[in-house]
């Protein structure tokens, strides 16, 4: 009996160090961290570090845009290619918004890079956004704001473009972007 609990005990612990060093399973925490913080450097460029409904409006759609971590990365990054970091420096720096420090999030919650002068810096409103996408992107939690399923969010200057390209917009609650679905 005693062998048997041992052999059993000792597949067990074979079984899952394959699991963990498994070449063809390792990239996925690694896409995940990724998704987690292209999701928040979105969020905050999209809302700013106040409204976790946001967080929840942008995860919804980008968990809709694939099943897996690597399809949900680069959708997002197709999408929101300038927080993302998929545009060059020059490009973020040229344009309005966020998007010149929100790409330079990182999960230590530093000040970014062409942080605005003058504005108060916490670290602590991050580490909150970080917290929620985290909890999101690996299932803990499962928090909606949109009735239906987005496809894409934008603010009301961005309503009619997302209607020329045949989006209609959805209800979502307590959100300052505007959830989107393909009519």
């Amino acid at each position: 009996m005693r062998f048997a609990l041992r052999f059993a005990l000792l597949c067990i612990g074979l079984s899952a160090l394959a699991v963990l060093t498994n070449p063809h399973t390792a990239h996925c925490q690694d896409a995940r961290e990724e998704l987690v913080l292209d999701v928040a450097r979105v969020a905050v460029n999209e809302a700013g570090f106040g409204s976790p409904a946001d967080v929840v409006l942008i995860w919804q759609a980008v968990e809709a845009s694939g099943r897996t971590p690597e399809t949900r990365l680069a959708w997002l990054r197709r999408h929101s290619a300038c927080p993302t970091g998929q545009t060059s420096e020059a490009i973020a720096l040229s344009r309005p918004g966020n998007c010149r420090w929100s790409r330079h999030l990182t999960f230590a919650c530093t000040e970014p890079p062409h942080w605005p002068a003058g504005a108060v810096w916490s670290a602590e409103r991050c580490a909150r956004v970080f917290r929620l996408v985290r909890r999101l992107v690996y299932g803990y939690e499962r928090r909606r704001v949109c009735e239906e399923t987005p496809h894409s969010w934008g603010g009301l200057m961005d309503h009619e473009q997302a209607v020329r390209r045949g989006l209609r917009l959805i209800t979502c609650v307590g959100t300052r972007n505007r959830g989107y679905r393909v009519r």
